[in-house]
């Protein structure tokens, strides 16, 4: 059950295309994996897809731009932060995540391996994601429309400052209680090992360090 979404990466200033979607993961039935409901159409265990960086476009792996508080404006103190350890992450953990729509945000995981369809009503479940609960005020989402693939990240300031321990990337946007579901790092590998083989092959930390 292959699938590709045709999504377009972009950057905020000007929307300058960065990458582009080359492959969705296999979603799969309750026939196929008894963890999927029997109610369901479709399951996913994350959001994880690949993608192709378009020509002549700069990155650098491990680590992740940090943009101004509810702002997409690239912030210089730091400038980025590198990511030094992965993890999924514990109830009442502090998260950031930064998005292409809203920015830098920050919140708490206030649930772990969370089943939700996504989008409501449209048969289509993630299975055991984390949830965020936000803590921006003013009714400010922790994520919202066009955040979604955005990294989800604890900063720890170890074992230098300015480190950050990645622990997944946004699913969907905010609802009426200002929660937040996110692929959890522990369940992209999971679904990259059932795609691809071996897991330990694919590692999201600078390359300076191992994760």
């Amino acid at each position: 059950m292959m699938a590709v979404d045709i999504a377009d990466f972009v950057q905020p200033y000007g929307g300058h295309i960065v990458a582009d979607e080359t492959r969705d993961l296999d979603w799969f039935t309750h026939n196929d994996n008894s963890n999927c409901p029997a109610t369901a159409n479709l399951c996913r265990w994350s959001d994880a897809n690949f993608s192709t960086i378009r020509s002549g476009i700069g990155y650098d792996r491990g680590f992740i731009a940090n943009a101004k508080m509810t702002d997409t404006e690239i912030d210089t103190n730091p400038e980025q932060w590198r990511i030094s350890s992965e993890g999924s992450g514990s109830v009442n953990d502090g998260v950031y995540k930064v998005g292409q729509k809203t920015g830098r945000t920050w919140g708490y995981i206030s649930q772990i391996c969370k089943t939700e369809e996504v989008p409501e009503d449209s048969g289509d479940y993630y299975l055991c994601q984390n949830e965020v609960t936000t803590l921006m005020t003013g009714g400010f989402p922790f994520a919202d429309h066009g955040d979604s693939g955005g990294p989800v990240f604890s900063i720890t300031d170890f074992p230098a400052m300015n480190d950050a321990t990645l622990r997944g990337i946004v699913v969907a946007g905010h609802t009426a209680a200002g929660k937040t579901l996110f692929s959890p790092i522990g369940a992209i590998y999971m679904e990259i090992d059932q795609d691809e083989g071996s897991w330990a092959t694919w590692n999201s930390c600078a390359p300076v360090l191992s994760c």
